[in-house]
């Protein structure tokens, strides 16, 4: 019979004990009011509203100021020497705030222009002379600046291309170009040179659109009606003001696509294939050059043809804007360019401050560090903001701050090139991140005017943004005035009288990747000018200029650094909030108003084909109302509840991710709702596939796009959403049910407690019991014993619970996640431990139920002395229906002889044969046992068919057909072999392929005879059917769900699912036979639940355990049949490095214990 006892203790003193109760009988009945409140008090804890007020106070302008000071004081481009350097200080400041840092490096193809050789464009006339030859320069007004990059366009090629023909493009649109085409012909442009002004769109995108209708070569410039709308006189532009000089040149990548050009879809590393350069369709194919307006108010000077339209007018003086042809006066156009592309190194720098709850959900923070010039603005404005708000939160955590999740703040490199330096790390992690990250949060420019702050956010973001900006106080605004504020003042939707937030995040940042591969929540923020006043510029003027310097920012923008500061302050806020609320406040109901905002905004001549869009929308307003109501109801004092709600509502925005992404040429842009159109890589156009399929004038495209669409919001997050409300409904019927059974409990108990002011141990009962019985037979003497071995500590009556069973009913625990997943529980460092003899069970981790196995009587219900039991022993937890420590039989120690191993591994069982087969791996043999126990024989070769001997034996199994299957470490072969030792046929070959192996380390078979095979050097499994003929292989190497590191075992489940340890990730996984991932168990740690390298397993048909090796943990534990329930195999003598299991009739097992040289039969 199964016995053990139960403690309920609560209070940390007697008097709180005595207050919550009353002591009835000899020693006292105390019933208890049970409630989970208590002991979810800590997880479920609200936010420190002193934290968010302490954090503002600590944004300090001045040190925002020095920090900017420092960056600008010399160049950081990516690539070079200074980029590494760069990447040290953040390196080393953040060290210095007790951040985790780690600096990843990846080597990327970047391009640069040749420094003793500056590219130019030249007018020549028919005689040869030179009417204008750009500098390739910009004019320097101040000598003590360091000198930057020459303006060039990055990832063009370098070449020299000259035409007779010129032409004006406008901004370079799509749209541009094909009606410059209308208007001169398509076959004019063939062979042309095409000059095009800043602004719109990438300028990435303007060049692919020359290129595409024939041009030779491109250029751009920035026309004073953009970037100096008040006049190009000395007065009106820099250094006397911030707009554009003559000679001011905007540089910057042209690459159409992101992360590094030679592995796309995959991170840089090392062992990564790269394609061929020559192969790129993404890099530009003809020569491109910018310019200063100077420059380039000469040579349109030179264009002919017809006049353009207004909108088509730039504002240089003394310039007649035309469409083009053949030059004026026969001259030529001549564009010259020495760039180069190179594989570089450039670093990421990656802090974390680990949450003390949910450290495996995270609050990503980023911006980038690299720049065209000194990039007093873009990034640096950012960098310094960054620094600052890392310092601040330093100093609280060394004051006691803990957060309640990870927060991450991110370095990126590369990112002016295409935003390398944060797609490969994404790329390179991307599982990791869309299974933990709470929120992405950007900065790029922190600062381009003090007008006001300035949001682009995913919708579900929007209530947190407006939380945060009631708190922050607005820049160069009057006291007690908040960000808020200024917004409603300012820019205020009169409609919703809520401000103006924009809605959607393109590709112009390091949110890219987050939002399109990632899915995760993003937002990117700034403080911005008023457009109104300067001219309605498309950006700052200075944009990559070498004008971007720290005089600059302080004479033109933000003398005072307050915006700077208020940038910190809110951004700081943001992650506070998003880190420290139980419950994420992120509203599901935004996005109901943004897709209706995204579907309307269509420019479209036949609206009614938007009906099934219109339709889904409509239902999924409903559904998100009815989820918002619910969850104001939510019981927010159980964790495990809010964990729940949490996880589901950040599968939202990944709901929207297309795997397939918007084409073959397009995969990474995924966003359904938000994402580039092909024609800018700037814009954020909802539903960008429909607006594309507009522009496209094809009506199959038009309608197979609002299907798709259609259905992403209609069959995917109305899912989404109803699986939340049946998990919360499952969660919901979960507690209810420990709540009654807790009370039940507490009701038939009614627990006598012994001078409750001194307990030290419940076990003491025990004794006390045993005394007054006055039984001295052996076994009540051993039951003694053993209590008095067991030692609670119990500092805290109010959270400690010791195991106890008793003859009619037991309590076990289990996790709440049913899988004994810490890490994606978040709870693992959280909580009181309970000390047994041989393990630790942190209570915050998991829940008791109750598991009745007879009625209690009423005669047991009333006499608490029933409670104690001769065959009881409360401090162990066994395997089998013994309820107490086996005396084992041990086989075997180090050595040579036939009866001694070493380094056992491998079990075998032959039924037909009544025979124990070991792998005595470092003995070069196989050995043989009876179920006795006795010594049978020895191979050291399969001799009768002339095979070589073994060498480093580590895997065996037997199937159902009694046939003997080998995997020896010297040929990486697996052989298969009759009951006769015959060799029958080798399973798969050693190799890279998808179908080969490269260490299989263990196997197993099914009913169907299939073979599943654990290969531990391509961290895969592959499964062969019965003749050795290639199925089907999964896995690959990483830490996410289906991914392994090293899987070592594996083992059947009735048949029809797999269970593999995953010995480098410390973790069980559970799969079916197609290689579906069904279950994680486990992470690495020591308590109940957790692993170190685990390897051997076995399955209980009858009873349906799992029983695994935890190898390092020096145990093996058992887990029921919904993987939930832990019990431990107990020894007299221990384990030592327990490495294989095998399952014997009655009860019995045998454990080959590869550090000990022996087996046991338990």
């Amino acid at each position: 019979m199964i016995t053990k006892f139960i403690l309920i203790s609560v209070g940390a003193i007697a008097a709180i004990v005595f207050g919550l109760g009353i002591i009835i009988g000899h020693f006292g009945i105390k019933k208890i009011t049970s409630s989970t409140t208590g002991k979810y008090d800590y997880l479920t804890r609200n936010a420190d509203q002193q934290n968010y007020q302490t954090f503002i106070s600590s944004i300090q302008s001045a040190n925002i100021e020095a920090n900017l000071k420092d960056l600008t004081s010399r160049p950081h481009m990516a690539g070079l020497p200074e980029d590494l350097a760069s990447a040290i200080v953040i390196e080393q400041r953040w060290i210095n705030d007790g951040l985790k840092v780690t600096k990843p490096k990846y080597n990327v193809l970047l391009s640069y222009p040749d420094d003793n050789n500056p590219n130019r464009v030249t007018l020549t006339s028919s005689s040869g002379t030179i009417i204008i030859q750009t500098n390739g320069t910009e004019k320097v007004y101040d000598i003590t600046q360091p000198k930057t990059v020459n303006p060039f366009l990055a990832y063009t090629p370098n070449g020299t291309v000259s035409s007779t023909k010129l032409y004006y493009g406008n901004y370079g649109r799509l749209e541009d170009l094909k009606h410059l085409a209308s208007i001169v012909g398509n076959s004019s442009l063939q062979g042309s040179i095409i000059i095009m002004r800043y602004g719109k769109i990438f300028r990435g995108d303007k060049i692919m659109n020359a290129q595409y209708y024939g041009a030779v070569g491109a250029i751009l410039y920035s026309d004073p009606i953009d970037y100096a709308p008040f006049g190009t006189s000395a007065d009106q532009v820099y250094d006397q003001k911030w707009y554009m000089p003559p000679s001011g040149t905007q540089r910057g990548s042209t690459y159409t696509a992101n992360g590094d050009p030679l592995t796309p879809i995959y991170p840089s590393t090392d062992y990564m294939y790269r394609v061929k350069e020559e192969s790129l369709k993404y890099l530009i194919k003809i020569p491109a050059q910018p310019i200063g307006y100077g420059e380039a108010q000469v040579i349109l000077q030179y264009i002919q043809g017809d006049n353009v339209t207004k909108d088509w007018s730039g504002a240089l003086p003394n310039v007649v804007y035309r469409y083009g042809g053949i030059l004026r006066d026969s001259v030529k156009i001549e564009v010259r360019t020495y760039n180069r592309q190179e594989r570089k190194d450039t670093y990421n720098v990656i802090g974390i401050m680990k949450g003390e709850i949910e450290p495996d959900r995270y609050i990503v923070f980023g911006n980038h560090r690299d720049a065209w010039s000194l990039g007093a603005l873009d990034p640096s404005s950012g960098t310094a903001v960054l620094l600052e708000m890392t310092r601040a939160i330093g100093e609280m955590y060394k004051n006691g701050f803990r957060p309640r999740r990870s927060l991450m703040f991110c370095s990126w490199g590369a990112e002016e090139f295409g935003l390398i330096g944060s797609v490969e790390y994404v790329e390179e992690y991307v599982k990791v991140l869309g299974a933990r990250i709470i929120s992405y949060l950007n900065v790029d420019i922190a600062v381009e005017g003090n007008y006001k702050l300035r949001v682009n956010t995913s919708p579900l973001l929007f209530d947190i943004v407006i939380e945060a900006s009631k708190m922050v106080p607005s820049a160069y605004d009057l006291a007690g005035q908040t960000v808020y504020d200024r917004w409603m003042k300012v820019d205020r939707n009169n409609i919703t009288n809520e401000p103006n937030i924009n809605y959607g995040l393109a590709a112009g940042s390091d949110y890219f990747s987050f939002v399109q591969l990632v899915g995760a929540s993003s937002m990117d923020a700034r403080y911005t000018f008023d457009p109104n006043i300067h001219g309605n510029p498309g950006s700052y003027p200075l944009y990559h200029t070498s004008y971007e310097v720290f005089s600059m920012m302080k004479k033109f923008i933000d003398p005072d650094f307050t915006a700077h500061r208020t940038m910190g302050q809110f951004m700081g806020v943001l992650i506070l909030l998003l880190s420290e609320t139980p419950v994420l406040q992120l509203n599901v109901t935004r996005y109901t108003f943004a897709l209706r905002q995204t579907m309307n905004n269509l420019k479209i001549n036949d609206s009614t084909i938007l009906n099934p869009l219109r339709s889904a929308i409509d239902d999924f307003d409903k559904t998100a109302q009815d989820f918002v109501r619910r969850s104001k109801v939510m019981d927010t004092e159980n964790p495990y509840i809010i964990r729940a709600y949490n996880d589901q509502l950040l599968q939202l925005e990944r709901a929207f991710l297309n795997p397939l992404g918007q084409d073959s040429d397009h995969t990474d842009f995924k966003h359904i709702v938000y994402a580039p159109p092909k024609t800018n890589r700037y814009a954020a156009l909802g539903f960008p596939t429909i607006i594309d399929a507009i522009a496209s004038g094809d009506k199959t495209e038009i309608n197979n796009q609002i299907a798709i669409a259609t259905y992403f919001v209609r069959d995917k997050v109305t899912e989404l959403i109803d699986r939340i409300k049946q998990e919360e409904n499952k969660l919901l019927d979960i507690v209810n049910e420990f709540h009654s059974t807790e009370q039940s409990l507490i009701k038939e108990k009614n627990i006598r407690l012994q001078n409750l002011a001194s307990i030290k141990t419940f076990c003491s009962i025990s004794q006390e019991k045993l005394r007054s019985k006055e039984e001295t037979d052996e076994e009540s003497m051993d039951i003694r014993k053993k209590c008095e071995d067991c030692v609670v500590n119990l500092n805290d009556l109010q959270n400690q619970i010791l195991i106890v069973k008793t003859p009619h009913h037991r309590i076990s625990f289990y996790n709440q996640d049913i899988s004994f997943d810490a890490i994606s529980l978040g709870f693992v460092e959280i909580g009181i431990e309970l000390e047994r003899i041989e393990s630790t069970i942190q209570l915050s981790t998991i829940k008791k139920l109750i598991h009745y196995d007879n009625p209690i009587s009423a005669e047991q219900k009333n006499d608490s002395s029933s409670l104690i039991s001769d065959k009881n022993l409360c401090c162990s937890s066994t395997s089998s229906s013994q309820n107490h420590k086996r005396i084992p039989r041990t086989i075997g120690k180090r050595g040579t002889r036939n009866t001694e191993f070493i380094h056992p591994s491998s079990l075998a069982f032959s039924i037909q044969e009544q025979l124990i087969y070991v792998c005595d791996t470092y003995n070069n043999r196989l050995v043989t046992y009876g179920i006795d126990g006795i010594f049978q024989h020895v191979y050291k070769s399969i001799s009768e068919i002339g095979e070589k001997r073994f060498h480093n034996p580590y895997a065996i199994h037997i199937d159902s057909k009694h046939r003997l299957y080998l995997i020896d470490q010297s040929e990486r072969r697996i052989k298969v072999f009759n009951r006769d030792f015959k060799l029958i046929r080798l399973i798969g070959q050693y190799g890279r392929e998808i179908s080969q192996y490269s260490a299989p380390c263990d196997l197993c078979t099914n009913k169907d005879n299939h073979i599943f095979v654990c290969d531990a050097g391509s961290h895969r499994i592959l499964k062969y059917n019965e003749q050795g003929q290639f199925l089907l292989a999964w896995g690959g190497l990483g830490i996410n769900n289906g991914e392994f590191k090293c899987p070592a075992c594996i083992c059947i489940l009735n048949n029809d699912r797999l269970a593999v340890s995953d010995w480098g990730n410390d973790r069980i996984q559970i799969f079916n036979n197609q290689g579906e991932h069904l279950l994680s168990i486990g992470q690495r740690g020591k308590l109940l639940g957790q692993f170190s390298r685990p390897l051997g397993l076995a399955y209980d048909d009858i009873t349906e355990r799992l029983f695994v090796c935890d190898e390092g943990n020096n145990r093996v534990m058992i887990f029921n049949h919904d993987f939930s329930i832990i019990e431990l195999v107990q020894s007299k003598i221990g384990f030592q490095g327990p490495y294989d299991i095998l399952l014997l009739k009655n009860n019995h097992m045998i454990i080959s214990e590869h550090r000990a040289h022996r087996l046991q039969i338990i």
